[in-house]
């Protein structure tokens, strides 16, 4: 091979070569440009934005690319699973979101408010084997006031929230007949109460009446029915001093005579009665 075909190959090869860099270069460039507009967006807390940028370029050459990606993918990912698979994310993430203030924030924020509401659930778990016992228990008032829906069903899982609402009608149906028994309860004892004073009170009436039971009340009794005997022609008299009768009850004999005949000056006895206490009269039979 002559000078001037060796000459002609060089050339060539450093043609080559410099068209390699060229590439080379060119790419490197353009990844730091796609790494730079993605930096901006994350700062930016626009995090679509900046996927769709890594996306284009993402292909496992470029570690700090692949970081990017995996960053942005897992802190998304996290946002819209669950509290465990969410967290699982998290704690997967490449430490390299430290790097970015607005993320690092959002991601410790995430994982904050994804175990809080991990305690919550957990915590909700607890309350409905606590509602559980106080059915049990036949504490239905504390167990319908505790299985209350509050703030926090909202991040309740569905199924627990079911579990919580059916515990809930149960207590205020037990609650409710608790109450309507212990009403009757109530009122069969208040009943009984006012019973049982009627009867002091009725026998106190009868004692004291037996006790100032004399000839004055005795004829006032009788006046009386005097008065009001309407168109009974019985015209009453005591007929006796204060007896005492075989039961130990006192009273007055007492006749009686027709108010007609006595304008005549007949006093014929028509009947016999025992007088008592309590304003009975007993006819006496002949």
């Amino acid at each position: 091979m002559n000078k001037k075909n060796k000459s002609i190959i060089i050339g060539l090869v450093v043609l080559i070569l410099l068209f390699i860099v060229g590439i080379i270069g060119k790419r490197i460039n353009e990844e730091n440009a796609v790494i730079k507009k993605a930096e901006v967006a994350i700062n930016n807390g626009d995090y679509d934005n900046a996927r769709d940028i890594l996306y284009t370029v993402v292909d496992g050459n470029n570690k700090k690319i692949d970081k990017l990606w995996n960053v942005v993918v897992s802190y998304q990912k996290a946002q819209s699973s669950g509290v465990d698979s969410g967290l699982k994310y998290l704690n997967e993430i490449d430490s390299s979101y430290k790097k970015y203030d607005r993320l690092k924030d959002d991601v410790e924020n995430l994982k904050k408010e994804l175990l809080n509401v991990k305690k919550i659930r957990k915590e909700f778990l607890v309350k409905i084997e606590e509602v559980k016992s106080l059915i049990e228990k036949g504490e239905y008032e504390q167990a319908e006031e505790l299985s209350k829906e509050t703030s926090e069903w909202q991040y309740i899982e569905q199924a627990d929230i079911n579990t919580m609402y059916d515990l809930h009608v149960k207590a205020s149906e037990l609650l409710s007949n608790q109450r309507k028994d212990n009403y009757a309860k109530e009122e069969a004892e208040r009943k009984e109460k006012e019973a049982l004073e009627k009867e002091k009170q009725n026998k106190l009436k009868i004692e004291t009446d037996e006790n100032n039971f004399s000839k004055t009340v005795a004829q006032e009794m009788l006046d009386k029915m005097n008065a009001d005997n309407g168109n009974t022609r019985n015209f009453y008299e005591l007929s006796s001093d204060l007896n005492i009768d075989e039961t130990g009850k006192k009273y007055f004999d007492v006749v009686a005579k027709d108010k007609d005949w006595i304008k005549f000056d007949d006093n014929t006895i028509l009947a016999k009665y025992r007088l008592y206490s309590n304003g009975e009269l007993v006819e006496i039979q002949q």
